[in-house]
């Protein structure tokens, strides 16, 4: 059980020291979804994006807490038959396309105007993190959140891994946080900087991941 442990989290710096690798020599070639809005988008290295909009750097989420096996909620779902879902854009898809992520649809009210506009009216304080399992057609969630953390992104390391990058909340205080997120074995992991940051004039969902929406204030 302790070797097992000290591979697990041998693994994870490993994987850490090769985004720094990339991020540093400039990679540009990893895709983290397949529609054409995205390729539009030029959206190469979410991780990398993210990173940049608050002014972060990898190396600085160094406080984390222990690896463990999280029990999940699941239950049924056909993403193939959904095809009238208005989020379908703003989901993160696995490298093989066998997985998605939605940080999404469980908070946001989303509907389209007469002109084909998608507009939010608001959302709930609530939020879910889902993995959507297409072939074996199951809806995972991976991280649930009130006011206390705030997932913005996902990034996919390979097809096994991701990474749900955000915030979380002490003493009014917000911290940058990376949950990490293994498919296979279920291993969780939270890993965030020491030091806080302001979000007041900040907003990476609307400024940027989901600048396609207008939200209504």
């Amino acid at each position: 059980m302790v070797h097992n442990k000290k591979t697990r989290n041998m693994r994870l710096i490993l994987t850490f020291v090769l985004i720094i690798l990339l991020i540093s020599c400039g990679n540009r070639d990893i895709k983290t979804g397949f529609s054409d809005k995205q390729e539009n988008d030029s959206i190469t290295n979410r991780l990398d994006r993210w990173l940049n909009y608050y002014d972060l750097k990898l190396e600085s989420f160094n406080d984390s807490l222990p690896m463990v096996e999280r029990k999940t909620i699941s239950f049924e779902y056909d993403f193939l038959s959904d095809t009238s879902n208005l989020f379908n854009d703003f989901f993160v898809f696995s490298p093989d396309s066998s997985h998605f992520i939605d940080l999404d649809s469980y908070s946001i009210m989303l509907e389209k105007d007469s002109l084909g506009q998608l507009i939010s009216n608001g959302s709930e304080v609530d939020t879910e993190t889902a993995l959507i399992d297409i072939k074996g057609k199951r809806r995972i969630r991976v991280l649930f959140c009130g006011t206390d953390c705030r997932p913005e992104e996902a990034y996919w390391i390979k097809n096994d891994l991701v990474y749900i990058l955000g915030f979380t909340k002490n003493n009014k205080m917000d911290y940058p946080t990376i949950w990490t997120f293994e498919i296979n074995n279920n291993f969780f992991q939270e890993i965030k900087t020491k030091d806080s940051i302001s979000l007041t004039d900040k907003n990476y969902l609307e400024n940027v991941r989901l600048k396609m929406i207008k939200f209504k204030k």
